[in-house]
């Protein structure tokens, strides 16, 4: 009983802290009202006089909690009673503080300006009660949000003492009607019966706090594509989910897994009109998994599930009730896997690690081999499909090899090794597919030939294949030679002849024909040994998929070398034919004297049509060493089969990108010591993406006899559309004298809605959780010996983040050595450090200190000591740790120790931004000045003057746009700076005048980061956004008709100037006298001239010649802006212009 009632009396001292500590710090105050809507001016207390009856409270209940229950009940119960009267005391003051108020402070403006005394008792009571629940009852809070009893409104302002804010109201009167009628207290709150649709924002708003109160996860996200289809199919047309971009649904993982594969949806439904007339609950399923049981050494079993559902649930409508939507009740079989996208498959598979199964004969004469043996259960099923079953057995590189050595020496001088009958085959049966055969088999030998005709062509050897294929028998006879033509050697693989049978279809009484045709080689190389031209290349040719690739590289001189890399593919990932290719052509030439020791030693580019870029393989590309095939490549020919894969993988196949670049090698010294190559790649035309490509080699003091060596490798990716920067970079090869250096780097920059930054040398302390997608990094390490016993490592790493500091390095050292009967000793040691230090919301820090050794004989611990430390600070400064030593038993000893106390926040100063905000206005960078749109005006403006630069330069047709990152504007700020705002300053706003009259324009916003500028609460902090987009300024503002015109402005009319462009000396001829018609000509041409064929307007009257005329150019002169200033330099100005101000 005592207990419950200590329990009582501190979540009492809880509920009044907020006007306790009102009352004791006019800071604290001016922040509890501001919440509560009012805006006091500096200084100004109200509840100072509540301080009495708020610290016997305190008092009473301090006392009571430093007494013992158990020791005296009696008197125990007595300070109970006390605090219950303190708290009494401490209520009643609170309604009736105005009483004891000074005149001056009930006559003052703000108090007859804001109403404060009447409204201040019933607001602090609420902002008690609904702030103590907030607190410490999350749950009770959410629910009595959701149910409409704590009412939740945002207040706009009434005067210059009343201030924006969150009213949060206790709606006692509620209660019994939420008792009495909770479904009718829910229909109210989420407008169920509204001509204008439920409110399904609010709900999925709700749900996500309720469920949020009582410790689990939600989020709101936008309708995934696959959800809105498979809800879609589960209504089967009694209603559907909204398309709009801004749909919002309420997603709740009910897995503790990151992302959780199970959960719950919420989302609303629209009628045919498109209003919101109810809600549906689903369940979602997403999921891929696979599990390998291990039968045997050469026996496992794999269960693969994977796929996608929702729309299992329920659906409220109103005028409607209740339905389920899972398609398992539905009225037809085919509809139980409705919505669904499955693909289940059970394995099992017989294979041996590195070698292959042989059930017939043995690996060094004739035998029959598989690569592996499947016997395969499916089920699939599309989203909006019937499903398939289907059982498959597959046999894959399967062989009878048959051995020539087997035989006498006649058959192995004919077959050489002998000969191969490969396959790979697989017999299926599926519901959709029905009984099908895929794969190939057959068998196919190689002939040695080794002979030489006339000395240019060398027969290596003949290949025979004979082929069963889906659509026949095929036979292959095709021939490996060289042919040497002086200084040039070309080997042409496997090129000859084809012979095709087509095996007649179910619908033919007998097959065509076979047809003969050519058989390309599989490959090409190339040697040229010309004394000043040496060099090779290789060609790879695969015909069946439209693939080819060519690598050549020449050499001249010995001074000027050439590589040209090509991948060319006809047929592209659809099937369908096309063309993509990747172009990559470098040259590298002696050293070109740039400046400053720099020389120029190489220069190349790229490009890639119907080809993007793959940024993540790019981004692993930098740690497999993958920029060597892009970066001006060392030996392709001999490294072609990896040059060719890495290109694949980074520039993948996307119809209507391009890939363009160029690459340049430079070095520094003479002979170089250290060498860059650089290459830049735009990709176009969506998105737009730049790649920086880098190769760093430095050796010291020489490249023969360098110290230190050091290899480098650099990616930078700029995408614009996902406005993110990020840098990845590699240290591998290198070394310091003898030891060896390694490690990554990586920087991530994110500028758009949500801004986030990122670094990292050696990846991040323990206690840090890296940003999403963040790469793990190697620690930088160096080897301080050259050899494994013994062993020395040291490695470190540094990182930042906008709030934090990172730090650590770690030693280790292993040696073991061999004492003969007493065994194998080795220990190893080890002592390392890790600091964290927060810049923000305050300095703190946390550094853990750890070191240890372990001593083992044969491999088991023999002795082991371990020492660990952390200290934190520095207010209070404190230091946790322990001691163990594990020898015949654990023994620990354990220490704590903490240095100073926690001091209280210091109060800081209003912060004021209006200062800094007119400083940033008065900034050049903060105005921007735009051109009328294209055919707006018909002048060419000549380029400013150098002394005209500073200054704002605006068309009088023109636009203007001024914005600002200093504070949002249009709403009440609550903090600047880490401090309170004054109330002149809590909502800012930005009016533009342009010679005294007025200018308008449209707002535009940028992200602020919420936490500095509002008070936010807990739930606020959890579920709100982290930058929204606030307004910041304003654009497209133009020059209003009642600006005054500008003192020295010169203004002038427009007009024409008749001249006659001809010779001087040309006169005029008088023109000569007109010809008289008699009367009886007159009458006969009257009727057939122009007047008498002219039609009969009646009433209409003559033509006005008036008409609106489309715009016209004419070629002016350049060099002046106006018609003003050609006047004004008495130069001829052909056409009309506008007038514009000079």
């Amino acid at each position: 009983m005592a207990m419950d009632q200590y329990r009582i009396t501190i979540l009492a001292v809880d509920f009044i802290a907020p006007l306790a500590e009102a009352t004791t710090s006019p800071a604290a105050e001016a922040r509890l009202l501001r919440a509560l809507g009012f805006a006091p001016p500096d200084g100004f207390t109200l509840l100072s006089g509540l301080a009495p009856a708020v610290e016997g409270l305190v008092g009473a209940a301090i006392d009571l909690v430093g007494t013992d229950p158990d020791a005296d009940e009696s008197e125990w119960l007595g300070k109970f009673a006390a605090v219950t009267a303190a708290l009494v005391e401490a209520v009643v003051a609170a309604q009736q503080f105005a009483a004891g108020l000074p005149a001056g402070t009930l006559n003052s403006p703000f108090v007859t300006g804001s109403n404060v005394l009447d409204e201040l008792p019933a607001r602090l009571a609420n902002h008690l009660v609904v702030s103590f629940l907030e607190r410490r009852l999350p749950a009770a809070y959410a629910i009595l949000v959701v149910t409409g009893i704590i009412e939740v409104a945002l207040e706009a302002p009434t005067g210059p003492y009343v201030t924006a804010f969150t009213r949060r109201t206790m709606r006692w009167d509620r209660i019994p009607t939420v008792l009495s009628d909770p479904l009718g207290a829910l229909r109210e709150r989420y407008a169920w019966a509204a001509p204008s649709g439920v409110d399904v924002d609010l709900l999925v708003r709700d749900l996500r706090l309720l469920m949020a109160g009582f410790g689990l996860r939600a989020e709101l996200l936008s309708v995934d594509k696959r959800a809105r289809a498979a809800i879609d199919l589960a209504l089967a047309g009694n209603g559907r989910v909204p398309v709009a971009p801004d749909t919002l649904v309420l997603r709740a993982p009910l897995l503790p897994l990151e992302p959780s594969p199970l959960g719950l949806e919420v989302y609303p439904v629209v009628d045919q009109a498109g209003t919101a007339d109810g809600f549906g609950v689903a369940a979602y399923l997403d999921a891929n998994a696979t599990i390998v049981f291990e039968l045997s050494p050469t026996l496992r079993a794999e269960l693969t599930v994977g796929g996608y559902t929702s729309g299992f649930g329920v659906v409220l409508r109103r005028g409607q009730d209740p339905r389920l939507t899972t398609p398992m009740l539905g009225t037809t079989p085919a509809s139980i896997l409705d919505g669904v996208e499955l693909d289940v498959g059970l394995a099992l598979v017989a294979e041996r690690q590195g070698a292959p199964l042989i059930p017939l004969g043995t690996a060094g004469s004739t035998h029959l081999e598989f690569g592996s043996i499947t016997a395969r259960f499916d089920v699939g099923k599309p989203i909006s499909g019937p499903a398939d079953f289907g059982v498959a057995l597959e046999i894959a590189k399967g062989a009878l090899v048959l051995k020539a050595g087997d035989g006498d020496g006649f058959i192995s001088k004919i077959f050489g090794e002998g000969f191969i009958l490969s396959f790979d085959i697989t017999v299926g049966f599926s519901t959709e597919r029905g009984l099908y055969f895929e794969g190939a088999g057959g068998i196919e030998f190689e002939i040695p030939i080794h002979e030489d005709l006339f000395g240019i062509l060398l027969i290596d050897s003949v290949f025979v294949a004979l082929r069963l294929e889906t659509t026949g028998i095929a036979a292959v006879v095709a021939a490996t030679a060289t042919v040497s033509l002086g200084p040039v050697v070309a080997t042409v693989e496997r090129i000859g002849l084809k012979v095709e049978y087509p095996l007649p279809t179910a619908d033919e009484l007998h097959a065509n024909g076979p047809t003969l045709s050519f058989k390309p080689p599989n490959g090409a190389g190339l040697v040229i040994d010309a004394g000043p031209v040496v060099g090779g290349g290789y060609l790879m040719i695969d015909s069946d998929n439209g693939r080819y690739a060519g690598i050549l590289q020449l050499a001249i001189q010995g001074t000027l070398s050439i590589t040209a890399i090509g991948l060319i593919v006809t047929k592209m990932p659809s099937g369908r034919q096309g063309f993509s290719a990747v172009i990559i052509l470098t040259a590298e030439f002696p050293p070109i004297q740039l400046s400053f020791g720099f020389v120029l030693t190489g220069l190349g580019g790229l490009l890639g049509a119907n080809r993007s870029m793959n940024v993540q393989a790019m981004r692993d590309g930098v740690r497999n060493r993958g920029l060597d095939s892009v970066l001006f490549p060392r030996d392709p020919v001999a490294n072609a089969p990896k040059v060719i894969r890495d290109l694949e993988s980074f520039f993948p196949i996307v119809e209507g990108q391009f890939v363009i670049g160029l690459m340049a090698a430079v070095g520094w010294g003479s002979p170089p010591l250290i060498k860059v190559e650089l290459g830049i790649l735009i990709e176009l035309p969506s998105p737009i993406r730049i790649a920086l490509l880098g190769r760093l080699t430095a050796a010291l003091p020489t490249e023969d006899a360098a110290v230190v060596l050091l290899h480098v490798d650099v990616l930078g990716i700029l995408d614009f559309a996902a406005s993110e920067l990020s840098i990845d970079a590699t240290l591998y090869d290198s070394r310091v004298a003898i030891f060896t250096l390694t490690g990554d780097f990586a920087v991530r920059l994110n500028f758009g809605a949500a801004p986030a930054f990122a670094f990292s040398c050696g990846g991040f302390n323990p206690r840090f959780t890296p940003p999403a997608g963040f790469p793990t990094l190697r620690r930088v390490s160096i080897a301080l010996a050259t050899s494994e016993n013994p062993r020395i490592r040291l490695e470190a790493y540094l990182a930042a983040t906008p709030t934090s500091v990172q730090m650590g390095a770690k030693l280790d050292l292993y040696v073991e050595a061999d004492l003969g009967f007493l065994g194998l000793f080795s220990a190893s040691v080890y002592l390392g450090f890790d600091a964290l230090v927060y810049l923000v919301p305050r300095f703190s820090f946390i550094v853990d200190l750890s070191g240890g050794v372990v001593i083992k004989r044969n491999g088991s611990p023999l002795l082991s000591a371990t020492v660990a430390l952390t200290l934190t600070g520095p207010e209070p400064f404190t230091a946790a740790g322990y001691a163990e030593l594990d020898f015949f038993g654990k023994h620990r000893i354990a220490f704590e120790a903490t240095i100073g106390e926690e001091r209280p926040q210091p109060a800081l100063e209003a912060g004021d931004p209006i200062g800094d905000l007119l400083a940033a206005l008065g900034l050049p960078g903060a105005w921007r000045a735009a051109l009328p749109p294209a055919g707006g005006t018909l002048v060419t403006l000549r380029e400013p003057d150098e002394s005209e630069l500073d200054d704002l330069l605006l068309h009088p047709f023109g636009v203007v746009a001024v914005s600002q990152r200093i504070a949002p504007l249009d709403v009440p700020l609550d903090r600047y700076g880490g401090a309170a705002v004054p109330p002149q300053a809590r909502t800012l706003s930005l009016a533009v005048t342009i010679g005294g009259a007025a200018a308008t324009g449209d707002q535009v916003r940028d992200p602020f980061p919420c936490g500095q500028f509002f008070d936010l609460t807990d739930e606020a902090r959890v579920t709100g956004e982290a930058f929204p987009r606030l307004p910041s300024g304003l654009s497209g503002i133009r020059v209003p008709a009642a600006a005054p015109v500008a003192a020295g402005e010169v203004t002038g009319g427009e007009g024409y100037e008749t001249a006659v462009v001809n010779p001087a000396s040309w006169r005029p001829l008088p023109a000569p006298g007109g010809y008289t018609f008699t009367a009886e000509v007159l009458d006969v041409l009257v009727h057939a001239g122009a007047a008498g064929r002219a039609r009969d307007t009646g009433f209409a009257g003559p033509s006005l010649g008036i008409a609106v005329a489309e715009k016209s150019y004419v070629a002016g002169g350049a060099t002046y802006a106006s018609v003003v200033e050609a006047a004004a330099s008495r130069q001829p100005v052909v056409g009309a212009h506008e007038t514009v101000a000079p």
